[in-house]
């Protein structure tokens, strides 16, 4: 436990193993659900570069035309968008203290109304299958405690921030009182830094914030801005008695339960299916491209003939040829090669099975009790998300 308490980490942005064993699951879903302008960005990591011959310049002419014509399909994304529409079909049911009604309208300090927050946590732990949020009441100003007056007032008050699964990087858990706490979190955040030479422009910086106990189980937060130094910020948060807080205030969120083990992404799979399927769509595009530009071959030329007509010669009805006596023109068109598109269709049907539905939802014939299987199955996963969600 000696890690958890260490007054100086200079190795913050430190990630678990079990974070590093699934944050390529996530990159793909979380690139799937971005769309075909994310998948088609990432060029090399979803589409290989076909071997061909040529020049460089020549070979990465041909990739930029191959990865072009490919078609991806936003099927992860709009079963995504699905699924969240059914679970808020209505609307979720608020029951809170009066002196907490203001976060019905603004949850997270930032707009997002409880509803709004909801269905974004929801759809990323559908997503994902990870998530965390962390209640923090913003200092004053002047950077005393806030007073039981100021919450009361609304100059100060507390945000529900919610953070993705690839924002938590590191924690760790202790035994306290016979039962299992979080001791620590590193949670990795974004933020905008403005430029003192321009007032219209801003930096990205990166910060991670570590909430941890300390030997007495006092909760004390610390900002890094440099993974290398000391905290560049450190607060000792107190309660409404003046005390010092007890417990790190963050919840994790998971598609199987909300403790802090990484539960599997519940759209990994369509995701790999979605990307196999596009990768198809490649060579089914490129085929087509290729098989769908008849060739003219003529035979029975001479050499001399050839220097007398060196053309150019159209093809249609504008452009007729004169050839000589004994010549003849044909088109050579190559057979169209179906094994591309048969791969898409196999993969489509795949990824209706597992719950893709915007394709075609009746171009599978399934019985009564596989459609009640599936049904149950999507309702299971749902329940048991929103469940979670609710709880956290």
């Amino acid at each position: 436990q000696k890690s958890v308490y260490w007054p100086c980490m200079s190795n913050v942005d430190f990630t678990r193993p079990e974070y590093d064993a699934v944050k390529n699951q996530w990159q793909m879903v979380r690139d799937c659900v971005s769309g075909p302008m994310e998948i088609k960005r990432r060029g090399e990591k979803y589409l290989p570069k076909p071997v061909t011959p040529g020049g460089q310049t020549e070979i990465d002419a041909r990739y930029q035309s191959y990865l072009e014509r490919a078609t991806f399909y936003e099927v992860t994304a709009n079963t995504q968008s699905a699924l969240i529409g059914q679970v808020f079909e209505k609307p979720p049911t608020v029951e809170l203290p009066a002196a907490w009604e203001y976060l019905i309208d603004d949850f997270d300090g930032a707009g997002l109304t409880f509803t709004q927050h909801s269905k974004m946590v929801t759809a990323d732990v559908l997503a994902m299958g990870r998530g965390g949020m962390l209640v923090d009441m913003v200092p004053r100003a002047d950077g005393e405690t806030p007073t039981q007056e100021d919450v009361q007032n609304n100059r100060v008050r507390p945000n529900v921030v919610f953070y993705t699964a690839e924002s938590i990087i590191n924690w760790e858990t202790k035994v306290i009182d016979g039962q299992s706490k979080l001791a620590m979190v590193v949670l990795r955040e974004y933020y905008n830094k403005k430029n003192d030479a321009d007032i219209f422009q801003f930096d990205v910086e990166l910060r991670h914030r570590v909430l941890r106990l300390d030997e007495d189980d006092n909760l004390i937060i610390e900002i890094y801005e440099d993974k290398d130094s000391s905290p560049s910020v450190t607060y000792e948060p107190t309660d409404a008695t003046g005390g010092r807080w007890k417990e790190i205030p963050f919840v994790f969120i998971g598609s199987e339960n909300n403790d802090e083990r990484i539960d599997k992404p519940p759209l990994h799979a369509l995701s790999d299916l979605n990307i196999a399927h596009y990768r198809n769509s490649a060579d089914y595009e490129q085929s087509v491209f290729l098989v769908g530009q008849p060739t003219p071959v003529v035979t029975g030329l001479t050499q001399a003939w050839i220097e007398k007509n060196p053309g150019p010669y159209t093809l249609g009805s504008a452009g007729a040829w004169t050839l000589p006596t004994g010549a003849s023109a044909e088109l050579l068109e190559a057979s169209p090669n179906s094994m591309a598109f048969e791969a898409m269709k196999h993969k489509e049907d795949q990824m209706k099975a597992i719950g893709a539905k915007l394709i075609d939802a009746n171009a599978v014939q399934r019985t009564a009790t596989e459609a009640k299987i599936e049904a149950s199955n999507e309702a299971s996963l749902l329940v048991t998300i929103v469940q979670n969600v609710s709880d956290a």
